[in-house]
């Protein structure tokens, strides 16, 4: 199997029966919310990333033994939950689109996203079967992003994994404005040497579903911080990110997540989901490296390193320090949201 960030979401408009395509859809980082409160001016909004791995790979197939002008039948290669997932977003898909009047087909997932680790793995498994069928069927393409939210019923509070999803990179969601205005969604590129190293501590705990909307519930007053945290990403990360400073960037972008992570330090115990990813964070800032944090919820933690050789230098550091307790990959940042995957 092959793969290249060259070969964009683009699927054949005619496929032979039998014929397999497949996309891969890349995991985001969060940084964090900019607002919780409702009722204020914007609500929600925040920052993140997309990153190659762990990707999400979906592949479409004609059924060879569909049958012309029969009932068009999509059976579903994968295990649950991902797979009422995967037939929900499908039968919304239908709804929206009509009776496809296309062959029978198979989508599988050809990978098994963890949950629930603060890498979006749920948002990309909609997003790339809606990708999947509306490029093979050619009846939207490229989606819109309000579209995307809409048939994947996903993007609720951030839009970052849906942006992303269409064209990777650094993203600023600027929220949901109370006066109707569109949201809007900003696009940076990231140099292309910068690494990630993830760290997943395997004895925290995860959150989502009841327990996630309890904690939202629970913190429902105006965050003091985000005037302070629009001039972060306006004088400090977004300047930092197109000089390349990945010193600044890094500092900036720190000092970002504590300040969102503040607003749920009441109902979470502390700015971290807790004390072990707070201290898997700060002994990576000990090792010298200044771009570290928990994405969205976490647990995963995540450490942007200059390049390749110290990324993998910092994995090898972090697996003799904590050995089994968590665990680590290296990866690179995405750059163009799904492609297409070359099947053998």
């Amino acid at each position: 199997m092959s793969s290249s960030q060259n070969n964009p979401c683009d699927l054949p408009s005619e496929i032979a029966w039998g014929d397999c395509v497949a996309i891969q859809s890349p995991a985001r980082l969060h940084f964090g919310l900019l607002e919780v409160c409702a009722g204020q001016d914007r609500l929600f909004g925040g920052l993140g990333a997309m990153i190659e791995q762990p990707s999400t790979q979906l592949s479409l197939k004609i059924n060879p033994s569909s049958v012309p002008n029969k009932p068009w039948t999509c059976n579903i290669d994968a295990e649950e939950p991902w797979r009422s997932r995967i037939e929900s977003v499908l039968n919304r898909w239908i709804t929206s689109n009509g009776n496809p009047g296309l062959p029978s087909i198979q989508i599988r997932l050809e990978n098994q996203p963890r949950m629930h680790a603060g890498l979006g793995s749920g948002t990309q498994i909609a997003c790339a079967t809606v990708s999947l069928l509306s490029h093979w069927s050619k009846t939207e393409s490229p989606m819109s992003t309000e579209n995307l939210a809409k048939i994947t019923q996903r993007g609720k509070r951030s839009y970052v994994g849906l942006a992303g999803h269409r064209q990777g990179g650094f993203i600023i969601d600027h929220g949901v404005a109370t006066s109707g205005v569109e949201r809007k969604i900003d696009h940076y590129d990231i140099p292309q040497e910068w690494c990630v190293v993830l760290a997943k501590p395997l004895s925290t705990a995860t959150i989502s579903g009841v327990v996630e909307n309890d904690y939202f519930g629970q913190s429902q007053f105006p965050n003091p911080y985000r005037d302070s945290m629009w001039e972060q990403i306006q004088n400090e990360i977004i300047p930092a990110l197109n000089a390349g400073d990945l010193a600044q960037f890094g500092s900036a972008l720190y000092e970002y997540g504590r300040d969102a992570g503040r607003v749920f330090a009441k109902v979470q115990g502390g700015i971290y989901r807790d004390q072990v990813v707070a201290s898997l964070i700060d002994w990576i800032r000990s090792q010298g490296v200044l771009a570290t944090g928990q994405t969205s919820w976490g647990p995963t933690v995540y450490a942007i390193l200059s390049n390749q050789v110290d990324a993998d230098e910092l994995l090898r550091q972090l697996s003799l320090r904590f050995s089994t307790d968590i665990e680590v990959m290296t990866t690179r940042f995405n750059r163009t949201g799904c492609y297409r995957v070359d099947k053998a």
